[in-house]
């Protein structure tokens, strides 16, 4: 099984590579509780991912409210090893990359 802190690094990096900016939201004064391990700023749409090693792994609190409300406003989602390819293809999608 994929650790979710490689798993992220490698996600942080291709996001990258897609010319987005990338920064790494940590718990801590002023990031509130169960906000998104990741925030992607892109062409007039931001995108909040929240990382996890399996669908199955363990969500903190308040992370299923952070990822729909920020998913209501542009894009958010829970993204692991099995979904990354379809939440990184809509990310392309949005971003009119070619897939």
């Amino acid at each position: 099984m994929v650790k979710e802190s490689d798993f992220q690094a490698k996600l942080i990096k291709e996001l990258k590579a897609m010319g987005l900016a990338v920064i790494k939201c940590q718990a801590g004064p002023g990031v509130p509780t169960g906000f998104p391990d990741i925030l992607a700023l892109g062409q007039g749409v931001y995108y909040a991912l929240e990382c996890k090693a399996s669908a199955r792994a363990k969500k903190q609190p308040r992370q299923d409210y952070w990822v729909n409300k920020l998913n209501e406003w542009s894009y958010a989602a829970f993204v692991y090893p099995a979904n990354h390819d379809k939440v990184l293809d809509e990310i392309r999608h949005m971003e009119g990359l070619s897939l």
